[in-house]
């Protein structure tokens, strides 16, 4: 990267951290670490589970953990973040002290970690670790990813050959610096588009160019489709055609450059077709033109849904000249509007993490209703989609994030915090989406609020290892408790009712501290007592069980 592009590139990101600490309230490095895991890892940078962060003493230079399940995938993220202006050895073998810590150190060893965030990933990690999972490690600064230097880059090559051995070649390094960032946050900005385009295809006069296939409300066809075409699509669309996100392409692994080489290669690029299994692609509608001077498919809303590594690949072959002009694609194309059937393709052609359903759900009546009660009455954004307001002057206790109101009162209004702790990513699936939304949104707010009070406590420091945990990991059981104290019952109260409680969380009195207080100690008191009878190791898998539901329902229904 030209020096120049790479200081601009740097300096518009500083301009977006000075917005971004303002916003926060938190300091320029702290700013820094959450644009990296709102980028890296998909997420929004007001509403970062502070679950998933390691960073203090004893953090075996680790800043962050993420750990995601769909279906029989698991992948976990690892990332470390230093607000520098370039890349260093140093932190790169502090990277594989860490790695050697989650993977390789005895039980024994991992029990006696200090950091309690850590200890609990690291086991939870091992608890789910089989063939599926995939690791990635993000190594994120502000420096130039263009200038690495020598002993940095061998270093993490020695790490992905030792970790691909572990993980079947499911072990991913990569360096993010000005430049990815800055992709990243321009890619964010063009989320809301939508794809659509015109495929064009092969036609052949004489052989079948097309097959088609249709029942009841589901269109599909397969065809081939020039390298070219492919490369032209991720050029005019960048990641709008896939998920935002960037793990879905994961550099230069085995595989893809075993796809580079193939499309480069004279002798073999006319055997991509045979060697290559494909891209999917979903759209909400499609129309096939058989003009056979004009061949192509015009298609309405599309995604990649499996396929990303290989038309990202064919891409950076095109843009680098070294495409091979007889490179062809098989290209399905399915057209539905049901998204449960549009994961189930996800799922079912590739273990990709499935397109996200509170994106889907964003436009739904539901949500623009709450939307604009929320703002009518109470004067509260409600966040129906990721980063809805995040360019503007909005403060950010004044921001409703709809992803937390569905586990609040699934937490409180359910009366099933374990639940809400572990179903996360099922929240706007068809399992809970009419259960939750459904209810009165006066009762979705105080619930939310319940929830946010007991998440910002938090942050309040504990030096006693199970008062520490009790905090991280049962403060969806602490809200469900609170919320049973301060009704006075297990139902909401009437609406002027809730409005009182609103105002006085708002105005922060003491009621609700005191709530909180006696939640925590009566807690705690039966957390101990388990402890005592050797009945719990791990704080972190208790809360995740209906043991720890039934625990509260006895404490509040003695």
């Amino acid at each position: 990267m030209e020096k120049t592009t790479y200081l601009a590139q740097k300096n518009f990101i500083n301009v977006k951290l000075g917005k971004l600490a303002k916003s926060l309230l938190v300091s320029n490095p702290e700013a820094f670490a959450y644009l990296c895991l709102a980028l890296v890892l998909d997420m929004d940078e007001n509403n970062i589970d502070d679950d998933i962060i390691i960073d203090g003493e004893g953090d075996k230079q680790v800043d962050a953990i993420s750990i995601t399940q769909t279906g029989n995938k698991k992948i976990i993220d690892l990332v470390q973040i230093k607000k520098e202006s370039g890349f260093s050895s140093n932190v790169v073998i502090q990277i594989e002290n860490g790695l050697k810590w989650i993977f390789q150190k005895s039980p024994r060893d991992v029990n006696k970690l200090k950091n309690v965030k850590l200890k609990d990933k690291i086991n939870e990690i091992r608890e789910i670790w089989d063939a599926n999972t995939v690791v990635n490690v993000y190594y994120c600064t502000l420096g130039d990813a263009d200038r690495i230097p020598r002993e940095a880059r061998e270093q993490s090559d020695t790490l992905i050959a030792e970790y691909n051995k572990l993980f079947n070649d499911k072990f991913n390094f990569k360096f993010i610096g000005a430049q990815s960032l800055y992709d990243l946050i321009q890619q964010r900005e063009r989320n809301d588009k939508v794809v659509s385009e015109k495929i064009s295809y092969e036609f052949h006069q004489d052989a079948a160019n097309m097959l088609d296939y249709y029942i009841k409300d589901f269109n599909g066809v397969i065809c081939s489709v020039r390298g070219e075409e492919i490369a032209r699509l991720v050029e005019n669309n960048g990641d709008n055609l896939f998920e935002a996100n960037i793990r879905k392409f994961l550099g230069d692994n085995k595989v893809n450059m075993a796809i580079l080489d193939t499309c480069k290669s004279e002798s073999n690029s006319q055997f991509f077709w045979f060697f290559n299994n494909g891209i999917t692609i979903v759209c909400e509608d499609f129309k096939v033109l058989r003009n056979p001077k004009n061949p192509h498919i015009e298609v309405r809303n599309a995604q990649i849904v499996n396929g990303c590594q290989t038309a990202t690949t064919l891409f950076n072959a095109w843009r680098n000249g070294e495409l091979n002009e007889d490179t062809r694609v098989l290209v399905k194309i399915f057209s539905a509007k049901n998204e449960s059937f549009v994961n189930k393709i996800t799922e079912a052609t590739n273990n990709q993490t499935a397109i996200s359903t509170r994106d889907l759900r964003a436009n739904d009546r539901v949500q623009i209703l709450i939307e604009n009660y929320l703002k009518e009455k109470y004067g509260y954004y409600y966040e129906r989609k990721r980063n809805q307001y995040r360019d503007r002057k909005i403060g950010r206790n004044k921001i409703v994030n709809n992803e937390k109101v569905a586990q609040a009162f699934l937490a409180i209004g359910k009366k099933r915090p374990s639940v809400a702790k572990t179903s996360k990513a099922r929240l706007f699936s068809e399992e809970f989406y009419e259960d939750v939304f459904s209810a009165p949104i006066e009762h979705l707010l105080i619930s939310y609020k319940i929830v946010e009070f007991a998440d910002q406590e938090k942050k309040q420091k504990e030096k006693d290892e199970t008062k520490y945990s009790l905090k991280i990991y049962g403060f969806l059981h602490i809200a469900r408790m609170i919320a049973f104290y301060l009704f006075g019952s297990e139902d909401f109260p009437p609406t002027l009712k809730i409005d009182e409680h609103i105002k006085k969380i708002e105005q922060k009195t003491k009621t609700l501290k005191a709530l909180y207080k006696k939640s925590f100690d009566k807690l705690l008191k039966q957390i101990q007592i388990k402890q005592k009878r050797g009945e719990l190791e791990s704080l972190n898998n208790f809360f995740k069980t209906t043991d720890a539901e039934t625990l509260v329902n006895n404490i509040l229904h003695p």
